[in-house]
């Protein structure tokens, strides 16, 4: 008795799935809940879905072979192949390991030339290390550089143009075997296993009921194909309405507004960034002659001659950077520099 009760029609459309909606589950692997909203059952697939899917794996597949009727392949085998060619033949054996072997023979010796002029410390063996370091640095060129752009070579106008040919084949057979036949497969037969002890003791689907994962309640605009297609219309609408007179005429207005603003924009800012240039030219100029005014008047308290040593010791780089900043430029603090030693054979 109490078995029979659970199925009775009031408890039916209370409680457990109605006719309906067993028969959506079943079919779509969702169900219209008594909100109104869509409810999608992630363990129960439907039929319809996997149908779908083995449609556009077909279809995929399809496409993939048309590829074949492109030129656009076999542009890119050539193209393959040509980088190939370049890539191991004129980068790695000629550039890499032929002229660069050369190119460090004679950076080696030139080297070896300015240390023996120098004579630095150990400047009688510099020859012999040049011979030593050029002779290592074209064996590693040529044993990297020869073989590998003979590799690059044969696979790049052979194996990888014969790949790329045969890639299409590849993808058709994927999408036909498994998005194709395979799951589909799969999908339904796992279908008919869940979905009827599903749809039969299935409760009424509902927020609370809806976890996300198992069970996903879809927004009801969202998922309400009246929705999708009042908004086509309208969609189609808009862009039917720009197309008549005054409203073309409008966005083309409108348009040409926005260009010649901007392009107007565009000259304001090159003026004005060009006089800002001028204009801070300009005061680098007066400030680099008073700066130097006041070195005649008020010199620092530097020694010129020792300052002079230092430079010569050192460089200038230290000293200009004492001078840098609190509004004084890098070129204005060389000039500076100079100027403390005038007299003193630095420039």
């Amino acid at each position: 008795m109490f078995f029979c009760g659970l199925f009775s029609g009031a408890v039916r459309a209370e409680y457990f799935l109605d006719f309906a909606q067993k028969r959506q589950l079943i079919v779509d692997g969702q169900i219209t809940g008594r909100d109104e909203a869509l409810y999608d059952v992630w363990v129960v697939p439907g039929y319809v879905n996997p149908a779908n899917r083995a449609g556009e794996g077909w279809r995929d597949a399809g496409d993939d072979m048309l590829e074949y009727f492109d030129g656009e392949l076999y542009r890119d085998m050539a193209d393959t192949g040509k980088t190939a060619l370049e890539f191991g033949g004129e980068t790695l054996i000629r550039d890499f390991a032929l002229q660069g072997s050369v190119d460090a023979w004679g950076d080696a010796f030139a080297a070896a030339g300015a240390r023996t002029r120098k004579r630095v410390f150990g400047w009688w063996f510099a020859y012999p290390w040049a011979v030593i370091e050029a002779t290592a640095e074209s064996v590693l060129r040529t044993v990297v550089g020869v073989p590998s752009g003979v590799l690059v070579v044969g696979l790049g106008t052979t194996a990888a143009p014969a790949a790329e040919f045969l890639w299409p084949t590849a993808k058709g057979l994927y999408h036909a075997t498994v998005p194709g036949t395979l799951l589909p497969a799969v999908g339904t037969g796992w279908n008919t296993l869940v979905a009827p002890p599903m749809a039969m003791f299935g409760q009424q689907p509902s927020v609370e009921r809806a976890d996300g994962f198992w069970m996903t309640r879809l927004d009801p605009v969202a998922s309400d194909a009246d929705v999708s297609r009042q908004q086509q219309a309208l969609t189609e609408w808009v862009g039917q309405a720009q197309n008549v007179a005054g409203i073309a005429a409008n966005n083309a207005a409108h348009e040409a507004f926005l260009k010649q603003h901007g392009e107007a924009f565009d000259r304001f800012r090159e003026n004005h960034e060009r006089e800002k240039q001028q204009r801070n030219d300009q005061f680098m100029q007066q400030r680099s002659a008073l700066m130097q005014a006041v070195m005649e008047e008020h010199p620092p308290a530097v020694n010129r001659e020792q300052l002079q040593t230092l430079v010569s010791k050192y460089g200038r780089e230290a000293f200009v950077d004492a001078l840098e900043g609190n509004h004084i430029s890098r070129s204005e603090a060389e000039a500076l520099l100079d100027k403390l030693l005038q007299g003193s054979g630095d420039q």
